[in-house]
């Protein structure tokens, strides 16, 4: 109250402003970065549900397939699935030791084989074959594009 009117106005004026920048800048500000940080969380969820609807219908696909009998080799034996398609790929070379685990499971150990031919057989397998990996362990080999693997693959 000692001010003059003229400064009393302006203090009031300065309280105002720093009021409305302290609003915006400790509520307004955070609210609308949240708001637009869950809509970019919301458009991720959205692209995830619609990849894992396509899958699961992949899924559906492929059981009924299999259940009509669309699986190659059912009545071969695994190691010979393995030692064909192995071969058909390009890499049968590269397979140092297959190991049998039963009726329905195979230990593998391939040295030095190209990585991109490996997981395109291992996909094959799968698709094709039902065969699946349970075990995998990859070692990048001396050359680029090279890996030592250990697999464990099984046909239920």
């Amino acid at each position: 109250m000692n001010l003059a009117e003229r400064e009393r106005w302006l203090v009031a004026t300065a309280g105002v402003v720093v009021a409305v920048a302290l609003f915006y800048l400790l509520a307004w500000e955070p609210l609308f970065k949240a708001r637009e940080e869950l809509g970019q969380a919301v458009a991720a969820q959205r692209n995830t549900l619609r990849w894992m609807q396509e899958a699961a219908d992949e899924v559906r696909v492929l059981k009924g397939s299999a259940a009509r009998g669309g699986l190659q080799g059912r009545n071969r034996s695994l190691l010979s699935v393995l030692d064909q398609t192995a071969t058909q790929a390009g890499i049968r070379d590269h397979i140092d030791r297959m190991e049998p685990e039963g009726q329905n499971s195979v230990k593998l150990w391939l040295d030095n084989v190209p990585f991109d031919p490996l997981i395109r057989w291992i996909e094959r397998l799968e698709r094709h074959y039902g065969v699946y990996t349970k075990r995998a362990n990859f070692t990048p080999a001396d050359e680029p594009g090279q890996v030592d693997a250990r697999l464990t693959l099984e046909r239920p």
